[in-house]
């Protein structure tokens, strides 16, 4: 008995539902797609290589950026997600943008016990007025730590002046009634071409559960610019911090 073969024409295979009618052995969902820039959901894509990976959103793996190797391949942390990372020593090379947080696992278990480290932000400072540049959570009954690391800025026409240092701190939340106590400001280095630049640090409870840290700069210029420059490390802890 003869046997009679079709040819596919252009049309039996001018949509991705066609294709996959046809095909049989395919795996996954959704449409085909080609070799160059093509947009994947959720895949499932096994043991890679790759010379860079820029990410929008969450990156999670316990053996991600793994010692002893120096990682220096991931860019762009810019959206306002959080960057699980193996543990181990590891280099980011890339800058951190606002309320960017990258957890760095401690230990040697498979689960997480991160410290949170956020990227930098600017807050226009008035003179002589606590303001705040910084709020950090803090859940009933519980304590978070970390550092804050500054360079405040003072400007005039012709004059430049900077201080920078580290500010640790602790948050205590007993009952709903937070209370903050703040260290001697490590590594204070003032760089200044004319004048003087001091700032203090204080706090407010008055969110919920939460801290206000607050700035107060006084500079001997009469000031064209006045700012804090600023990020923030939590140590084993992933509280929420927003900069103001």
């Amino acid at each position: 008995m003869p046997v009679t073969i079709q040819s596919l024409t252009q049309a039996d295979i001018n949509s991705s539902s066609k294709l996959a009618a046809i095909i049989g052995d395919a795996t996954g969902s959704g449409v085909f797609v080609r070799g160059t820039s093509p947009t994947f959901t959720t895949p499932n894509i096994g043991a890679a290589t790759a010379t860079s990976l820029n990410s929008s959103g969450t990156v999670y793996g316990t053996s991600f950026l793994q010692s002893p190797a120096t990682q220096t391949g991931i860019a762009n942390f810019t959206s306002q997600s959080i960057y699980y990372i193996g543990g181990g020593q590891c280099v980011i090379t890339s800058q951190l943008a606002q309320n960017v947080r990258v957890a760095i696992k401690t230990g040697g278990s498979a689960s997480y016990d991160p410290s949170l480290i956020y990227g930098v932000a600017t807050k226009t400072l008035t003179e002589s007025t606590a303001t705040a540049f910084i709020q950090i959570a803090c859940a009933n009954n519980s304590t978070v730590s970390g550092v804050i690391h500054f360079t405040v800025r003072a400007n005039d026409a012709t004059e430049r002046q900077a201080r920078s240092g580290s500010l640790p701190f602790s948050i205590v939340n007993i009952s709903g009634t937070e209370t903050v106590t703040f260290g001697t400001v490590y590594g204070d280095v003032a760089g200044l071409s004319s004048g003087t630049l001091t700032v203090t640090f204080d706090y407010s409870n008055s969110p919920t559960n939460a801290v206000l840290i607050r700035a107060n700069a006084v500079s001997s210029l009469t000031q064209t610019l006045l700012e804090i420059d600023h990020r923030t490390e939590l140590y084993r802890n992933t509280a929420s911090v927003t900069y103001q």
